[in-house]
């Protein structure tokens, strides 16, 4: 009985030492539903977009990655939920460091990705969602648009198509009863950074007239969490 006692507790210990180690982090990772969750919110409550939009997002971040912020191609070329790859990779490594997220965090991702559809090379990307219909078609317009322009993978129309259909027939019976018409007014003050806080609270601690005086031309200014249109 001792014996069998002792053998349990040393089990117990070794479980308790292989969850802490670094390469069993996702022991402690969220679950991809409660990625998807967390996705589906920030994108009908902080960037704005409506039910059927978010669906379509939604269809194409779950083909590319299930939701993982970790996830990784097999040529380990493209990484996170929209598998990005080359200078996009390099720019979200780059904004992350720069605004205080950590690049591999779903967090620093969702940042990263309002951010880089407010860029003026694919702010039409963001018009095109911000003006779909909150329909079933919507959810698939939405869908097959996001994976041709943001994702553009090969053989795009098929991809495309495939992705509008998982929209509007999986996600958007999913979340319609929780649908949300979007808004299309700017945020009155955008959600800070780490950086932009830390700035801002050193800044608070200056004279006035010294503030006025010193422009932010430090990456502050340059990856610049855009506001919510």
């Amino acid at each position: 009985m001792k014996r069998r006692k002792m053998l349990s507790l040393i089990l117990a210990a070794l479980v308790l030492f292989l969850a802490a180690v670094p390469g069993n982090v996702p022991v402690y990772a969220a679950s991809q539903a409660e990625n998807e969750k967390t996705c589906y919110e920030y994108f009908t409550e902080e960037m704005g977009l409506n039910t059927a939009a978010a669906c379509g997002i939604l269809a194409n971040l779950y083909r590319e990655s299930k939701f993982s912020p970790t996830a990784s191609s097999a040529t380990g070329k493209c990484y996170g939920i929209a598998q990005w790859t080359g200078g996009r990779l390099d720019n979200l490594k780059s904004y992350c460091k720069d605004e205080g997220y950590d690049y591999k965090t779903l967090k620093g991702q969702l940042h990263f990705l309002e951010y880089e559809i407010n860029q003026s090379s694919r702010k039409s990307i963001l018009t095109y969602m911000q003006g779909v219909k909150n329909t079933a078609s919507g959810a698939f317009d939405a869908g097959y648009y996001w994976c041709y322009n943001f994702e553009r993978p090969a053989n795009k129309a098929s991809t495309s198509s495939a992705r509008g259909t998982l929209a509007r027939d999986t996600y958007w019976p999913k979340y319609a009863s929780n649908k949300t018409s979007g808004s299309t007014k700017a945020k009155a003050t955008a959600t800070p950074t780490p950086a932009q806080e830390s700035i801002s609270a050193s800044l608070s601690a200056l004279p006035k007239a010294a503030v006025s005086s010193r422009g932010l031309s430090s990456s502050s200014a340059r990856y610049a969490r855009p506001r919510c249109l």
